[in-house]
């Protein structure tokens, strides 16, 4: 989708951070918009999830998803976080629209394409229940690159989707 996060309501919401627990400015006005927890230290790749302070119809859960390491990241670690989020889903089935930015491409540098595909795949490898996972971008040019990129692979498949609208 274009725009970002927290402009549409979900059930569970994806913020980047580092595995130091670091986050960038942009996280910064989310945490103290809506008066969110701080990242914790975790392991890279992994996502940690708190109950949303806010009004349900922003979001229900946020995760932090530590994708970022020393100013790098890769698309093996934002594959991972996908297939957290995947699991999280069928654990937690009252989880239908999960949203979530570009991992990695702030400051772990990872190009937009590769990290896109590697979320949506790791997401559809995990998730097997009927959640959806909208992957926000700010560029049109990059959604329709990433539309062309998955459309082959989404055409016959139920279940559990990551959309690119």
């Amino acid at each position: 989708r274009r725009g970002n996060i927290f402009e549409v309501g979900s059930d569970l919401t994806v913020l980047p951070c580092s595995a130091r627990g670091h986050f960038s400015k942009t996280a910064e006005v989310h945490i103290t918009r809506f008066g969110l927890p701080l990242p914790p230290e975790q392991p890279l790749g992994s996502i940690t999830v708190h109950p949303f302070p806010g009004t349900g119809t922003v979001t229900r859960y946020i995760a932090w998803a530590a994708s970022v390491m020393a100013y790098q990241s890769t698309a093996e670690i934002v594959r991972e976080i996908g297939q957290q989020l995947g699991q999280y889903a069928n654990a937690n089935t009252h989880i239908h629209f999960i949203e979530a930015p570009l991992l990695g491409t702030g400051a772990g540098e990872l190009d937009e394409l590769v990290a896109g595909l590697a979320l949506r795949e790791g997401f559809l490898a995990t998730c097997v229940t009927d959640a959806t996972m909208t992957i926000y971008a700010l560029s049109s040019g990059l959604i329709r690159q990433l539309r062309s990129a998955v459309n082959d692979s989404r055409a016959g498949r139920s279940g559990p989707t990551s959309s690119l609208s």
